[in-house]
């Protein structure tokens, strides 16, 4: 084989493995989280929890499941359903508390450039629309994954 046609053959098999790496999606990565919510406005204003928990991440999916270990009810468990792409994360938050659990924290946030935290705002509407005029509460939440 000549010299040029051998390197052709090579620089063609390193594009074939780019195309495949770039088309095969990352594995999902599932890892603790914990961090705070923290209530800044309307009826959520002064509620605050912290949630520990196992997050799936990858391929755009967020989801989990865990604990909100301070909030002192006899069901204190949670689930995360959402997306992340670039960076840009955007899970609910259910509770399995019963009194709170018709709604979700809508959370809104960033995925830090090194995967450790995500950081941002979450909304939620009011648990009673048809017995008052909350208009529901917003705050904010910080996680990070807990490294062993």
């Amino acid at each position: 084989m000549d010299t040029r046609q051998d390197s052709h053959v090579r620089a063609g098999d390193g594009a074939q493995r780019i195309v495949e790496a770039l088309l095969r999606p990352p594995p999902l990565r599932d890892e603790e989280w914990e961090g705070a919510f923290t209530g800044t406005a309307g009826s959520t204003e002064g509620f605050a929890f912290h949630m520990r928990g196992r997050l799936l991440l990858g391929s755009g999916l967020v989801s989990g499941t865990g604990r909100a270990v301070d909030l002192r009810t006899p069901h204190d468990g949670v689930s995360l359903d959402g997306s992340e792409e670039a960076g840009a994360v955007r899970v609910d938050l259910w509770f399995d508390e019963p009194g709170v659990a018709a709604r979700p924290l809508a959370c809104d946030g960033t995925l830090s450039g090194d995967g450790t935290r995500i950081e941002g705002a979450w909304t939620v509407d009011c648990l009673n629309p048809g017995e008052c005029d909350c208009g529901g509460g917003r705050g904010t939440f910080a996680l990070r994954r807990v490294t062993a």
